[in-house]
């Protein structure tokens, strides 16, 4: 499990505590490396500002919440020798940035089934749009669920490998 924010990260890591086959790492994926991102709140309704797990690095409002490490998926995978059969993806945005490094070092090529949220809300339009083009290459659809009250597009997807 991945989680780049404090906050989050530490109640993940008390979340699974009891779990030997769980390894957390307080880091960021992405197609890149890089130290000391800043991370901040997109503008959502104040209701909701507590809800850390929409914190982006694309285009947040306001002051960061915190400051973040970066490291290229493959990179995460080759150094731990992690090359997963099965993804689940809430990137908030960064959707793209993984799986396009993912494809191109050819980790993407043992996956075989996404769970993705593609939430095209306030700035990830693009890298959800990307991101499913890029799947549907090699993998179909097979189920949705969440539509965005905007257009109806679906939210979430999973993605299952093709014969």
């Amino acid at each position: 499990a991945f989680e780049p924010v404090g906050v989050t990260y530490s109640i993940l890591e008390s979340n699974i505590k009891n779990y030997s086959n769980i390894n957390a790492y307080n880091v960021g994926l992405s197609n890149i490396n890089k130290e000391n991102i800043s991370i901040g709140m997109p503008s959502i309704p104040q209701h909701r500002q507590h809800n850390y797990g929409r914190a982006t690095i694309n285009n947040f409002k306001g002051e960061p919440i915190d400051h973040i490490r970066l490291i290229k998926f493959s990179d995460m995978c080759k150094e731990n020798n992690i090359y997963p059969d099965m993804l689940k993806i809430d990137v908030e945005g960064c959707e793209y940035d993984i799986l396009s490094n993912a494809k191109e070092f050819d980790i993407l090529s043992k996956v075989k089934v996404i769970y993705i949220e593609r939430n095209n809300h306030y700035n990830t339009k693009e890298s959800a749009q990307l991101s499913k083009n890029l799947l549907l290459e090699d993998f179909e659809i097979i189920g949705d669920s969440g539509h965005n009250s905007g257009n109806g597009e679906p939210l979430n997807y999973i993605f299952k490998r093709k014969h």
